[in-house]
């Protein structure tokens, strides 16, 4: 999925403390959060990781300021691609062409993740089933892997939804899953997904 996507957000200030914040800008919040996912193989040191957080739409998330050395990140916008989407933030490093990580803010409808699923995945959902951790929070969501025929690369989509009181949350990933000295790009996502937050 290669978008174009300008960077578009609210400027509505909220009061934090005696400072004045921006609701969607990345705070540097240097608190240890749990670095070990039940989901994550390798434990990843996120205590430098930024903090993004939407008081409109009472979520948020903490990211990398790189991965492997790119530098991550992170568009904010108000819907254009999905009808159903309130708001849109995607992840990715620098020079990749498609996103990593996507969330996308849904209408609180009473849908299920399997009505976000792609057909294939659908039909077999038993399959592709996994156990993510968002915020301690065990969550039921799909991952699908495939491995390229031409440089036997791991290709990995995700699929999460989490259901709030006010809106629904579709957390989606699609990434090669490069390996670096420590970690894999999986151990990141996972990290990030393991720090999402419904306030």
């Amino acid at each position: 999925m290669a978008l174009a996507l300008g960077v578009i957000g609210c400027a509505k200030k909220i009061g934090v403390g005696n400072n004045n914040v921006n609701q969607n800008q990345n705070i540097n919040a240097n608190t240890n959060t749990a670095t070990t996912a039940a989901t994550s193989t390798v434990e990843i040191d996120t205590s430098d990781w930024k903090t993004y957080r939407n008081e409109e739409y009472g979520f948020e998330v903490r990211d990398p300021e790189s991965i492997g050395g790119k530098k991550i990140n992170m568009e904010f916008q108000k819907p254009f691609y999905f009808k159903s989407d309130l708001f849109f933030v995607a992840i990715t490093p620098s020079g990749y062409q498609d996103y990593m990580f996507i969330i996308r803010v849904l209408k609180n409808d009473n849908k299920t993740i399997k009505n976000y699923l792609p057909s294939k995945v659908a039909a077999d959902s038993e399959k592709y089933e996994r156990n993510y951790d968002c915020n301690g929070t065990e969550i039921v969501g799909y991952q699908k892997s495939i491995i390229s025929e031409f440089n036997d690369n791991e290709f990995i989509n995700q699929w999460i939804l989490l259901n709030g009181d006010h809106y629904d949350y579709l957390l989606t990933s699609g990434f090669e899953n490069l390996s670096y000295p420590e970690n894999t790009f999986a151990d990141f996502i996972d990290n990030i997904i393991s720090s999402f937050k419904v306030n």
